[in-house]
């Protein structure tokens, strides 16, 4: 009996050690695509310099982010990223070329208004690999919370690889008995 309980926790072990956890794309994945950038940017030592207008308010500062910090930069980013499974079904893709440059445009719109990424544009020469722009809408309401979000990345060709140039957060959000707070964030990549 205890050889049969063996043999069932052999086989058992061996055929689930062969299943294999992968992630499926349902959609262009903004975190797998910073994932890469926060390497590169990391490698290359590159300065970020962000200037931030908060209700009229102003700041600047300029510093060389380290992993960390880099993840905390796209983590509003990577937030709205639309590739989770809960998302399948939520978007209608649509391929067309832009009418105000000579790139494609790749557009995913939100199928409900209640669905918090509202539309995700990425902007690319001949394919999605040549990418020159990523934009997105968010919006979020519920009854103590209500915000609007315009995220920006731009990309260009460096040293015959993708890099990100700058970015910029554009919105607002308003609580519940407290002032709308409008805000604007710019960040610039420096070598």
């Amino acid at each position: 009996m205890k050889k049969l309980i063996y043999l069932c926790l052999a086989v058992g072990t061996i055929a689930c050690s062969n299943i294999k956890s992968e992630k499926v794309a349902y959609y262009f994945s903004v975190d797998s695509l910073n994932r890469v950038q926060a390497q590169i940017l990391l490698d290359n030592k590159a300065k970020l310099f962000k200037f931030a207008v908060v209700n009229g308010d102003t700041t600047t500062t300029t510093f060389t982010p380290d992993s960390l910090q880099w993840a905390d930069e796209f983590q509003v980013f990577n937030h709205a990223d639309i590739n989770k499974p809960a998302m399948k079904g939520n978007y209608k893709i649509s391929v067309y070329n832009d009418t105000q440059s000579n790139l494609k445009v790749k557009s995913y719109e939100a199928i409900s208004k209640g669905t918090a990424v509202q539309s995700l544009q990425l902007y690319f020469l001949d394919n999605i690999e040549k990418l020159k722009k990523l934009e997105m809408v968010t919006h979020e309401k519920n009854s103590i919370y209500n915000s609007t979000k315009h995220l920006n990345m731009e990309f260009d060709e460096v040293k015959g690889g993708l890099r990100l140039t700058s970015y910029t957060i554009t919105g607002y959000q308003k609580m519940i008995l407290m002032d709308t707070v409008k805000f604007y964030l710019k960040g610039e990549l420096r070598e």
